[in-house]
């Protein structure tokens, strides 16, 4: 078995950025000490080994309000021991698409993902993609929505398959104050291995927000 890994993850690594924009780019160059679809935890005694990570980015925005991206990163991501099967060190290279657009009362998002990852029985290849949007109803009402999708291999004694993860979500907002909101949602999600049929949940929850800056 190999390490827990995500497409992409919301690391904190060690490193530097250089941004450089004006008024309708931006482009970056980091290097950090992490692979991106590593988990890293701040105050975690075991997280994963530190490689060398180079990252470019850049971004066109043709217009207020909407903005289109893309990033590479490289660099390792595995290291050898850290499991029995594996032996050698290996790389890892990442390519993202986000795009946003937002009008009116109206904000579209949306992120495509592309993971190569080498193993010692070979390269491998994970991709997935998110689209999401929320309208504003009223000052105090709002809609939003998800639709989620990623494709990954598996190692089978029948050989390499593909499998699917498919994952929805709807929610209902409503601001009490402009720090408070009340939402309720519901996530359907179909995991891993699994051919028809979703897993539902429902939740309400209340969600504080405050700008200190």
């Amino acid at each position: 078995d190999l390490p827990g890994s995500t497409l992409i993850g919301a690391v904190y690594p060690y490193g530097g950025q250089v941004t450089l924009s004006a008024s309708r780019w931006d482009g970056r160059a980091a290097v950090i000490d992490t692979a991106p679809m590593r988990v890293r935890r701040i105050f975690a005694r075991a997280n994963p080994p530190q490689f060398t990570n180079v990252v470019v980015g850049a971004g066109v925005t043709p217009f207020v309000g909407f903005r289109v991206g893309t990033s590479v990163s490289h660099g390792g991501w595995l290291r050898a021991g850290e499991s029995p099967t594996v032996l050698n060190d290996h790389d890892a290279t990442i390519v993202t698409i986000e795009s946003e657009l937002s009008f009116s009362y109206t904000k579209l998002s949306g992120e495509w993902a592309r993971d190569t990852v080498g193993t010692d029985t070979g390269d491998r290849v994970a991709t997935g993609w998110f689209v999401q949007g929320q309208q504003t109803l009223t000052p105090r009402w709002f809609l939003a929505g998800r639709v989620e999708r990623m494709s990954a291999p598996a190692v089978l004694p029948i050989g390499v398959v593909d499998q699917d993860l498919t994952g929805t979500g709807e929610t209902l907002g409503y601001r009490l104050t402009p720090e408070l909101t009340l939402r309720v949602e519901h996530r359907a999600r179909r995991p891993f291995g699994r051919i028809a049929g979703f897993d539902h949940q429902a939740a309400v929850s209340v969600v504080w927000w405050k700008r200190w800056f």
